[in-house]
């Protein structure tokens, strides 16, 4: 055994302290991050990407060691966290108070749904309806049904891209694609998809 420098106590030291100087003298995890939610959706930023309320607190966590487990606590005006962390195999518990205000400001996509801003257009033509409700078309900025079938406005080409494929291994719908040019944006062309499936 050694002894503690602080209290003179003799036991396995952490740090060179005894458990309990090590307790009184070490913050093990602190939140020092900021709170910022999109006035619309209502998910929250979190090194740069919007999450839920729980994944931006646990993101927000400064702290030493592994941190094991979080459960948080809404009192209202302030959050509770209590948590569990590993360090140098120890189990240590504690509680952090949030304090922070909520910043409140409108995420990317909300601003672009808003706006009516595309990158890509799905028109769905033939037997499109069963398809149609098959399909979960989060980050379209418009819907517009039409006599001859649907299209829909896109925010994202990569999320279009990734609905197209899962509808043609699912329907083996005729599939044609199209560019046009949607003008210009940091001094380079901005092309925007058109991307047309006829099913059967």
């Amino acid at each position: 055994m050694n002894f503690c420098p602080r209290c003179g106590k003799e036991d396995k030291l952490i740090d060179g302290l005894c458990l309990n100087c090590f307790k009184e003298t070490t913050v093990l995890a602190e939140f020092t991050g900021k709170l910022v939610q999109c006035s619309i959706c209502k998910r929250w930023l979190s090194k740069g990407t919007w999450k839920t309320f729980e994944e931006a607190l646990q993101d927000g966590i400064k702290h030493k060691g592994l941190l094991i487990e979080t459960d948080t606590t809404n009192h209202g005006n302030y959050y509770t966290i209590e948590y569990s962390i590993d360090y140098k195999k120890n189990i240590f518990k504690g509680v952090i108070e949030v304090h922070s205000s909520v910043r409140k400001i409108a995420c990317t996509n909300c601003s672009r749904t808003r706006g009516g801003y595309y990158e890509a257009m799905v028109q769905l033509r033939g037997n499109w309806r069963k398809p149609f409700e098959y399909a979960n078309w989060v980050g379209t900025s418009k819907v517009d049904e039409r006599k001859e079938g649907v299209d829909l406005y896109v925010i994202k080409f990569a999320e279009a891209g990734k609905l197209v494929g899962m509808l043609k291994k699912k329907f083996k719908p005729e599939v044609k694609e199209s560019s046009s040019m949607a003008g210009m944006k940091d001094g380079q062309h901005i092309n925007r998809k058109t991307i047309m499936l006829r099913f059967k």
